[in-house]
Order: structure tokens, then sequence, then C-alpha cells
């Protein structure tokens, strides 16, 4: 195998491994959307009741105000540790990120086929795609194993679909 071919299939292996982390980023911050979601929908109905309740004129309505109260602020202290807005941003902003360089890498894998690309032409363009790799990976939220290998799955799914055009 030559050095041409040794080089375009470590430019399909990382544009396989851009793409797996497009999605798997993307995955990762649809969930940590609908943690969000999830944690802040009852914190907000918690409060809003509990400060019903304390209003009211019932005999136990200090004790249901109280532990709606209670829920309320484990809600919000859970819901301020886990952050899971910023994480959803962060992780979406990765994906984006990840496409963008799948897409690069793509083109240069398509062009790279050119016979009258020369190996002094694809070299120099390939190892500055594989910085801009590296450097997003290195600031970019790790992926949860399960997003990881769903990403995964969906890469192959696209791969098979473009080998079979």
């Amino acid at each position: 195998m030559d050095n041409k071919a040794l080089v375009l299939r470590e430019i399909e292996e990382n544009e396989l491994y851009a793409l797996i982390l497009a999605k798997g980023h993307y995955d990762t911050a649809i969930a940590w959307g609908n943690v969000h979601l999830y944690l802040g929908m009852p914190n907000t109905t918690f409060a809003a009741l509990a400060g019903a309740s304390a209003l009211s004129s019932f005999d136990n309505s200090n004790l249901i105000a109280g532990i709606l109260s209670i829920i309320a602020a484990i809600l919000a202290a859970v819901s301020t540790f886990l952050n899971p807005s910023d994480r959803a941003k962060s992780h979406l902003k990765a994906s984006h990120d990840f496409e963008r360089l799948y897409k690069r890498i793509k083109m240069l894998r398509i062009n790279a086929f050119d016979d009258a690309v020369t190996m002094q032409e694809l070299a120099p363009k390939f190892d500055a795609l594989l910085e801009q790799f590296y450097d997003l990976r290195d600031a970019s939220p790790a992926v949860p194993d399960w997003a990881y290998r769903g990403g995964a799955m969906e890469a192959e799914v696209i791969r098979g679909k473009q080998k079979q055009t």
C-alpha cells in the first residue's frame, strides 16, 4: 500500500471519529437539555405550590408549605450543582464544531481521490485538520460512553448510506 493510500485510510478514520463525536455531543446536549427541563419544571411548580399553600388559611398549610419548600430547595440545589443548561450548551457547541470539522475532513478525503492531488499537497492539509481535531477534542467536554456508542451507531449508518451511493 502506497503512502497516499495510508493517508486516505487515516483521513477516513478521523472523518468517522469526528462524526461520532459530533453525534455523541449532540445526543448529550439533548439529554442535558431534558435534565434541565425535568428539574426546572417541578422546581417551579413546587415553589409556586409552597407559596400558595403558605398563603392559604388551612390548618395543615404550614406543613404542606414546608414540605413543598424543602422539595423546591432540593431541586434548586441539584439543578445548580449539575448546571444542566450550561452543560447542554457546551455539548451543543462541541457538536457543531465537530460537525464542521467532519465536513472539512470529508471534503479533503473526496478531493484526495483525485490523482492530480499529491502527497505534498495532501499531508499539510491533513496535518492542519488533525491539529484542529485535537484542539477541539481537548477543549470539549467529555462525551459519556452511552452517547459515544450511540454516535458510533449513527455514524456507521451514515457511512453505510454514503457507500451505497
